[in-house]
C-alpha cells in the first residue's frame, strides 16, 4: 500500500503494528488509526504513539515478555538458558552495553525463540556444545533459525563486521585467521597493524633483543 499522503502513514510498519487506514481525531482530539498486529489482531492506536514507538504491538509484545519472565522452564542455571538470556537482553534491553550494535542497530530475536525451550530445542539439534556461541551468519540479520549457528570465538572473530582482512604473499585472511596459523597471539598481531607494519612482518618471530648487562 501507498501513502496518501504526508501524515497518514498508511501501509508503514512501526514495531509489529502496520497502519491500515487513518480514523481521524477522537474525544481527546489526537489521531487515531486502525492498525494491524504481526500476530493478526487489529486494534486502534494513537497514530503519535505507533509512529513513536510508543506502542509496538496490540498488546501481544507485553504479554510474551510476561510470560517469558515467568515460565517455569527448569533451565535455571544452565550454559544454554544464560545464551538465551544474553540473546534478548542484547536486543531487547537499551541499558544492555552491547545494545547499540543489536537492538539498536534493528537486530531482533524471533517470536519462535521467545519460549526458552524452543530455543534449546533448537540448539541440541543443531551442534550446540558448552564451548561454542551462537552467531547470526548475516550479522544484519535476527537471530532465527535459519540466520544462526554455533561458533567457536576464532570463527565468531572472523564473522565480525570488524573482522580484519589481511593479504601476505598474495593470500588474504582475517587477522584472526593469520594469529591461529602462525601461532602469533591476535593482539600481537592488531598491533602491529596499528604500528602500521604490512606483509610478512605482520606474522613475523617476536623479535628478541640481547639484554645488555
Amino acid at each position: 500500500m501507498r501513502r496518501t499522503n504526508k501524515t497518514d502513514y498508511v501501509g508503514m510498519k512501526f514495531g509489529r503494528l502496520t497502519i491500515v487506514k487513518p480514523l481521524g481525531r477522537g474525544e481527546n482530539r489526537i489521531k487515531r488509526s486502525l492498525c494491524q498486529c504481526e500476530c493478526g489482531n487489529t486494534v486502534v492506536k494513537a497514530t503519535i504513539d505507533v509512529v513513536r514507538g510508543h506502542v509496538k504491538s496490540c498488546g501481544c509484545l507485553a504479554r510474551e515478555v510476561k510470560a517469558r519472565r515467568s515460565y517455569k522452564h527448569g533451565l535455571k542455571g544452565e550454559r544454554i538458558y544464560a545464551c538465551w538470556l544474553a540473546m534478548h537482553s542484547r536486543c531487547e534491553k537499551p541499558q544492555n552495553r552491547s545494545y547499540k550494535n543489536y537492538g539498536g542497530r534493528g537486530i531482533r530475536v524471533c517470536n519462535e525463540w521467545s519460549d526458552a525451550i524452543r530455543f534449546k530445542e533448537w540448539a541440541m539439534k543443531n551442534g550446540y556444545r558448552d564451548d561454542l556461541q551462537i552467531e547470526r551468519i548475516n550479522n544484519d540479520g535476527n537471530y532465527e533459525p535459519s540466520n544462526c549457528r554455533w561458533a567457536t570465538p576464532i570463527e565468531q572473530a572472523n564473522n565480525k563486521r570488524t573482522s580484519k582482512l589481511v593479504e601476505i604473499n598474495g593470500e588474504t585472511k582475517t587477522a584472526a585467521e593469520w594469529a591461529r596459523t602462525v601461532g602469533i597471539s591476535y593482539s600481537s598481531i592488531l598491533n602491529r597493524l596499528r604500528r602500521g607494519w604490512c606483509g610478512a612482518d605482520l606474522i613475523s618471530p617476536m623479535r628478541r633483543y640481547p639484554r645488555n648487562d
